[in-house]
């Protein structure tokens, strides 16, 4: 019997890999479609989470360690 796979990943021999064959590869859909202030919108969120996280971490950083006073 011969072998219908090639290689470690055991993918078929004419099956193709990732986006390199011929038409639209699965799982694709339509770009998003996003106006200006949704954009702007979410980037605030992010940059408000950022700067939440960069002030927790500066308020630990500043407490002492190892159980000192």
């Amino acid at each position: 019997m011969t072998k219908v796979t090639d290689g470690i990943n055991q993918r078929p021999k004419d099956e193709t890999i990732a986006q390199t064959g011929s038409g639209v590869p699965d799982g694709s859909g339509a770009p998003i479609d996003a106006s200006d202030e949704e954009i702007t919108g979410i980037r605030n969120k992010i940059g408000a989470v950022e700067r939440e996280e960069k002030e927790d971490l500066e308020r630990q950083l500043a407490r002492p360690k190892h159980g000192t006073a």
